[in-house]
């Protein structure tokens, strides 16, 4: 009993040392100004501008639109982007020399003016060669090397692409109140989406004898036929960056990948080199970099996987046989099944859109000019 005093004695002295903890703030506002993208030699260039967030907001992001964005050369060479929207600027390929030193300009619509340091057009070497090999899921690994040790810091991204089927080989449809055959041109069993890769790629060999890379882990592709159902290709694009830009993107990978607790090592501070030219204490979130971009590209047969799944069509595919010859009738009744699309020949099979119309998840029908 008087242990059991002691214990209850002893709670209320903890809870009364308690005090509440109030985080610190954050020092800077909740509309810091965001620059992702990177100045390509000889290559076209894409730049996308946009403002934080603040955590209670539901919009992901704020798009800077109406923006000058410029690079220019320490020897006066000017190259303006194009505003494409959405906080989108574009630049075509521009014919650029490697080892010069340039920096990005950007005036916002609201008159700020920003400006990175100067930083060298680095060179990115060859990539020797992309692999593959199959554990249960597919891995695509790169190889490459510098042979004068020059690069030592490198940068990937890449764009998936895969080819899929419908559950069904449609040559017609239902237009107005009539069954038409569609054109050759507009047949939709076939089609081809994109996913482009999302993360931060990067690896050194600072701390290497030579600057070869290999056996770099690139991507995992689920063996789930969400990415290899017919066929895959997958373009690896590959860029030299500077040794702060390296550092740079480290931390970014490293913050990325921690999941957030008290306890835990809080984010690094990340320094860019891209400032405001009339606040040093405003902070930039983003880091401008110029390399050369050397690409390869791999292909995947469905066919070249061991253990593949079957691909298996939901319930909502089963066909249904139209016997009636008012099959505009059976049509409207059966509502599922519109918009209305078919299936077969001969006898009129009926079947939902979705299984017969590959637009309907999201690719198109154009064949890539490299497939």
């Amino acid at each position: 009993m008087r242990e059991g005093k002691l214990l209850i004695f002893a709670l209320f002295l903890i809870a009364g040392c308690v005090k509440p903890f109030d985080p610190p703030k954050l020092p800077f506002d909740n509309t810091l100004l965001v620059v992702d993208g990177m100045f390509i030699a000889d290559d076209s260039s894409s730049f996308r501008l946009s403002r934080t967030r603040s955590l209670s907001d539901t919009a992901l992001a704020a798009p800077v639109d109406n923006a000058i964005l410029r690079i220019e050369s320490e020897q006066g060479e000017d190259f303006i982007f194009t505003n494409r929207g959405n906080g989108n600027y574009h630049l075509d390929k521009n014919i650029v020399s490697l080892g010069s030193r340039y920096r990005l300009l950007i005036t916002t619509s609201d008159g700020r003016d920003y400006a990175s340091d100067n930083v060298e057009m680095r060179r990115s070497p060859e990539i020797d060669s992309l692999q593959w090999d199959q554990q249960n899921d597919v891995f695509v690994y790169l190889n490459t090397h510098d042979v004068s040790n020059a690069t030592r810091y490198y940068k990937w991204d890449f764009t998936e692409t895969s080819e899929y089927h419908t559950a069904f080989d449609s040559h017609l449809d239902f237009e107005g109140d009539s069954v038409i055959f569609i054109e050759p041109e507009d047949y939709r069993y076939t089609c081809y989406n994109n996913f482009n890769s999302a993360g931060i790629l990067i690896q050194s060999t600072s701390a290497l004898s030579s600057d070869v890379i290999s056996h770099q882990l690139i991507t995992r592709v689920p063996n789930d036929n969400s990415r290899i159902s017919v066929r895959y290709s997958i373009l690896v694009r590959q860029y030299a960056l500077t040794a702060e830009a390296y550092f740079f993107w480290n931390i970014v990978r490293q913050n990325s990948e921690q999941v957030g607790g008290l306890f835990d090592p809080q984010p690094a501070q990340l320094k860019s080199n891209i400032h405001s030219l009339a606040n040093p204490d405003e902070l930039v979130l983003g880091y401008f970099s110029a390399s050369s971009v050397t690409s390869k590209r791999l292909f995947i047969k469905n066919s070249d996987l061991t253990d593949r799944k079957p691909i298996v069509e939901d319930e909502i595919c089963k066909a249904v046989a139209v016997n009636d010859p008012d099959s505009v009738a059976i049509l409207r009744k059966i509502q599922p099944y519109l918009p209305a699309y078919f299936a077969g020949s001969g006898t009129l099979v009926l079947a939902p859109a979705f299984c017969v119309d590959c637009r309907l998840r999201g690719g198109m029908t154009t064949k890539p000019d490299f497939w």
